[in-house]
């Protein structure tokens, strides 16, 4: 129980079991929504993960690796591309 107090008498305001019932209920997404953001994330991550091996296969890579991690990007690139 909260009380405010706007004049002499104090108003009084009950956050019951039914408004905290209705709150979460109209908060709850569409399961499709939830699907969607699920394959959003992980084009996202997909994709920075392709900067991060990029960026190692210009400035930190030696010659021996070079055609194994531009096979490891393209596989990330496809499959982020995929999910979008």
């Amino acid at each position: 129980m909260m009380s405010y107090r706007y004049s002499s008498t104090p108003v009084r305001i009950d956050c019951g079991e039914t408004a905290q019932s209705i709150i979460s209920t109209s908060l709850r997404l569409p399961d499709f929504l939830l699907a969607t953001q699920l394959l959003f994330l992980l084009c996202y991550c997909g994709l920075l993960l392709a900067v991060l091996l990029l960026t190692s296969y210009m400035y930190c890579l030696g010659e021996r690796h070079r055609v194994k991690v531009l096979r490891v990007i393209g596989t990330d690139l496809l499959v982020s591309g995929k999910c979008k």
